[in-house]
């Protein structure tokens, strides 16, 4: 039996429910006031920035990449079928 993928929109909420627990249990755990934990949560907001562009830009040059390559395939399968 085939697994269903669950919708993003569902491992988004989710991802948001889980990330508040565990900033709620570290504030309790470690008793930071939140204007303190401001500045955590900013340094790993502009990280995880940073890692997105990053991820963006690969996605686009693979898809670019696939793209130029799919371009070309015709060219050698109709040379294959002439003989060459």
């Amino acid at each position: 039996m085939e697994r269903i993928k669950k919708p993003y929109i569902l491992e988004i909420e989710e991802a948001k429910a889980e990330m508040t627990a565990a900033v709620n249990e570290i504030l309790g755990k470690h008793e930071l006031p939140c204007y303190l934990f401001e500045g955590i949560i900013e340094e790993i907001h502009n990280r995880v920035t940073i890692a997105a562009k990053k991820e963006l830009e690969l996605a686009r040059s693979q898809y670019e990449s696939q793209c130029a390559a799919d371009q070309h395939e015709p060219h050698i399968k109709a040379n294959n079928k002439n003989g060459g």
